[in-house]
């Protein structure tokens, strides 16, 4: 959880040479997911492009550098894309961002960029951590799914259902990934008891019809949320996207 990654943190920094702008509580939110070996990689990949610049401490900038780096990858040198693409991208990622914060899915939005990497992203968005509570209620994971949708919702607001684009799809297999655990984990749909995903017997054609409907339902549930979201919210939408034209990327967002 936060706390137990925010000791892991001050133990690893403890052997570095640190900047006072560190943050603990915003870098264990970000590092969600991140397992001692994880946070270990990620200070020493910091320092080390701290020494790239010959700077002798480690900053917030360094280490939130080298999260993007490992995470998604490094920026392009040359970003020979038409204008046309990054006001997409920037419709994409405002879209993430928007139904976030006002869900209060995630704490904080700590940068929002259109800015392409080498692992093919065109774009992406880093948020603090969700709640960590271990069993997550129905209603959490609902909001989170809008999040994931959040961009799709957005390009299929701005340019309609023809010219989404394919990162939309991507967010679709990763909301529809998080409610299939959902269901098997956490038995939501009210059909199923609790059980684990590996017990659920797929063999029997009306269980995986079951799954497969309440997956469905809570898909749909979640886009319809994240679809009045940036319905509600169009003038944040517009003024997002052009923060993001005009600055590539933007280091925090707030409603």
């Amino acid at each position: 959880d936060k706390n137990s990654r925010r000791k892991i943190l001050e133990l690893e920094l403890a052997k570095k040479n640190i900047d006072t702008s560190l943050d603990l509580d915003l870098l264990s939110g970000i590092t969600a997911g991140s397992s001692g070996s994880d946070i270990n990689v990620l200070i020493n990949e910091a320092a080390l492009l701290g020494a790239r610049k010959g700077l002798t401490s480690i900053d917030m900038k360094l280490i939130q550098s080298a999260f993007e780096k490992m995470q998604i990858g490094i920026p392009v040198a040359v970003d020979s894309r038409s204008d046309e693409t990054k006001r997409l991208i920037a419709v994409h990622e405002s879209g993430h961002a928007i139904v976030g914060q006002y869900l209060h899915t995630h704490p904080n939005v700590t940068k929002i960029t259109i800015a392409a990497t080498t692992n093919g992203a065109g774009g992406y968005t880093v948020f603090g951590s969700p709640d960590d509570s271990p069993i997550p209620s129905r209603k959490t994971i609902v909001e989170r799914l809008a999040t994931m949708l959040g961009g799709r919702a957005a390009e299929l607001f701005i340019y309609g259902e023809d010219d989404t684009t394919i990162g939309a799809s991507m967010d679709l297999e990763q909301a529809t990934s998080l409610a299939r655990q959902s269901v098997g984990n956490y038995g939501l749909g009210g059909f199923l008891e609790t059980q684990s995903m590996q017990t659920i017997n797929f063999e029997s054609d009306w269980k995986r019809e079951q799954v497969d409907r309440t997956v469905r339902d809570l898909i749909n549930e979640a886009f319809q949320l994240a679809n009045q979201t940036i319905s509600n919210n169009p003038d944040i939408l517009d003024r997002l996207v052009e923060d993001l034209i005009q600055q590539t990327t933007i280091d925090s967002f707030a409603l």
